[in-house]
């Protein structure tokens, strides 16, 4: 029994002191990032996905934070786990218990509540893409060069998400280019050929079929200002000829998400085991403490 007590200290000890490592990482990671994050950006600025640093600046802050709080509940949860058992405090193991206890609990409800609600979620998660679309994107009028090329114009990072995932994925609105009819901040719907004449389109470039994947990386380096593409048919956003009119994005953008909320759910549901296990493993070695307290008080009864 003693040696089964002692082993399970050691194993509180030990698993805290991984958790520790990992929070004071979190915790580190997000100080770079507050510290030095103009630094970081221009670092990203030389990738593929350089635009997503210089359209939504805010984005690197906020994980930051998020990094730097779980951080540091992690820290304190484990400082509180190690400290309980290696001096054996059983109101500290106590209250360690119950809140790794309680956070299990609560994972494990939001694990249960995704797989049940999924189609439920699934339409919300519709709804709100839909919503951006009509609600928010811009697009704006089309400018052909001499060599049959198109500039993009400068727009907001709505519009420019949704030119990423069209070209990327190859797709064209929420459930097919039809969805352009109603979409409310996009009034610009023409084009200027090289020669300046105006021609009514139906439907924007990131749908049409593009010549090279460079193509695809120019929308996505574009940020906030134009970008340059070439497609297969430049007649397309008016004829759409060559285009994805009748492919929606919504499909494949739910079997990317699905793909990572499988990996995600997994890991959740490891991470909510552990800490179940951890803290049974606390009240086991409370239970042992409280036994050997009893012991010599029982020695001197005696």
């Amino acid at each position: 029994m003693a040696a089964c007590a002692t082993l399970s200290r050691y194993l509180v000890v030990a698993v805290n002191v991984l958790f520790f490592i990992i929070g004071s990482a979190s915790v580190g990671v997000g100080l770079m990032v507050v510290l030095d994050k103009s630094r970081l950006i221009n670092s990203l600025s030389q990738m593929s996905l350089a635009s997503y640093a210089h359209s939504v600046p805010s984005l690197l802050t906020n994980a930051a934070y998020v990094f730097l709080g779980s951080g540091a509940v992690i820290i304190l949860l484990s400082f509180c786990g190690c400290v309980g058992a290696v001096k054996k405090i059983t109101p500290l193991l106590i209250a360690y218990g119950i809140v790794v206890l309680v956070l299990a609990i609560f994972e494990i409800g939001i694990i249960a509540a995704v797989s049940v609600f999924s189609q439920q979620l699934e339409g919300t998660l519709k709804e709100a893409v839909k919503k951006s679309l009509d609600d928010h994107y811009v697009g704006g009028p089309l400018n052909a060069t001499l060599d049959g090329a198109f500039l993009l114009p400068a727009s907001n990072d709505i519009t420019h998400g949704w030119d990423i995932m069209q070209a990327e994925l190859g797709c064209c609105g929420v459930d097919g280019g039809a969805d352009y009819n109603t979409t409310k901040q996009w009034t610009q719907k023409i084009m200027y050929n090289a020669s300046g004449f105006a021609i009514p389109i139906r439907i924007p470039a990131t749908c049409c079929q593009l010549k090279s994947s460079l193509d695809a990386a120019s929308i996505e380096q574009r940020g906030k200002s134009a970008g340059r593409i070439t497609l297969v048919d430049s007649s397309c956003p008016a004829t759409l000829s060559s285009s994805h009119y009748d492919t929606g994005c919504y499909s494949p953008m739910k079997d990317l998400v699905n793909a990572n909320g499988i990996a995600i759910l997994a890991v959740s549901s490891a991470v909510a085991a552990v800490q179940v296990f951890l803290a049974v493993i606390t009240f086991v070695v409370v239970h042992s403490i409280r036994l050997e307290m009893k012991q010599p008080a029982a020695i001197q009864q005696t």
